[in-house]
């Protein structure tokens, strides 16, 4: 069973990375060209935001729950186990913190488009990618350990 739990937390961790990482792309090759207009961008966030935290929080709370039951495994061991979850639990803090207290306030912004965006608007901007840079970078250093060949007995063994 742990192993299974290991396994759905690696898988989850490392797909939100390789999400976040596809939807940033996508979103500044949007936002630099000439292909869209603003009101069209506006409605573009609109659409795809919700679907992006919804799939990092689900996503995250996944390799943290399944982690949390995998604490024991003796191919990751327990300090880096340990840290893995800190780490896991602090993206998820930092992730609900972005969507309520950053991400809410630009969606009102942007559900209003005959109306120019207020200076607040691009200071949130700022605070939202600086935080979800953090947030994906913090979720990368734990796929990573997470996903670093253990060493235990059984690993040696079939080497």
């Amino acid at each position: 069973m742990t192993n299974f739990c290991l396994m759905v937390s690696r898988y989850s961790l490392t797909a939100w990375v390789g999400a976040a990482v596809l939807f940033v792309v996508t979103a500044v090759q949007e936002a630099t060209s000439d292909q869209f207009d603003s009101p069209t961008l506006s409605n573009l966030a609109l659409v795809r935001f919700p679907a992006y935290y919804l799939f990092g929080f689900v996503l995250i709370a996944l390799a943290l729950f399944f982690g949390c039951l995998a604490r024991n495994h003796a191919d990751v061991g327990r300090r880096r186990m340990r840290f893995c979850l800190i780490l896991v639990a602090l993206a998820l803090l930092m992730m609900l913190a972005d969507y309520f207290w950053i991400y809410s306030p630009m969606r009102d912004m942007l559900a209003v488009p005959t109306e120019a965006r207020p200076a607040r608007f691009v200071d949130l901007h700022q605070a939202s990618k600086y935080v979800n840079a953090v947030q994906i970078g913090i979720c990368l250093l734990a796929a990573a350990m997470l996903n670093w060949p253990g060493t235990s007995r059984s690993n040696q063994a079939d080497g």
